[in-house]
């Protein structure tokens, strides 16, 4: 060949090298401006996804005993895993009820469907296996046990309302025993 000829063959090698160091080049920049894409992706993926964050055991007690000190008879308190739910004075007859359960005992609440004292709504909470609600009447030590607690609540409470009190204290229940009762309130 001549000098000609290898000078051509030559810089066409170099320009094959010069292509192939190129390419290799834009791979290593696509597949890095990929990756950075991908995470990027992933991320902002994960920070737009809604909190899950399901309300504690404190915030539900304090809601609950919200919505039942505006529309409720009686007075609800939390001591330690148990309810203690008092009527003072339970209206039309004049009778003083303290009822107490561990919310570990309980199973779930409800709305009752009828109330035979006009203005008067009621929520169950129901016991797990037995009687577990101790119930005083008149300030004597529990006079007996029965499986439902009762909470009086007020006719004006929304239907809403009680429906959210009902998926709160189902809520707070399944905080205390680990028993899956359908979505958070």
């Amino acid at each position: 060949p001549e000098i000609g000829q290898l000078s051509f063959i030559l810089h066409q090698k170099e320009q094959v090298n010069y292509l192939n160091e190129n390419m290799k080049m834009s791979i290593k920049k696509v597949t890095i401006v990929f990756v950075i894409l991908f995470f990027n992706g992933l991320y902002s993926q994960t920070k737009t996804k809604p909190s899950s964050k399901e309300p504690t055991i404190k915030e539900t007690q304090d809601w609950i005993k919200s919505v039942i000190e505006t529309y409720g008879y009686g007075k609800i308190s939390f001591i330690g895993s148990d309810i203690i739910y008092n009527i003072p004075s339970y209206p039309q007859t004049y009778t003083l009820y303290n009822q107490k359960v561990s919310i570990k005992d309980l199973a779930s609440a409800k709305k009752s469907t009828s109330s035979p004292i006009e203005n008067i709504v009621w929520l169950h909470l129901t016991c797990l296996n037995k009687k577990c609600v101790d119930v005083d009447i008149n300030g004597n030590e529990y006079d007996f046990k029965t499986n439902i607690l009762q909470i009086t609540l007020n006719s004006s409470i929304s239907e809403d309302l009680k429906d959210r009190l009902v998926k709160a204290l189902n809520h707070l229940i399944k905080l205390y025993s680990n028993n899956k009762i359908g979505n958070t309130f």
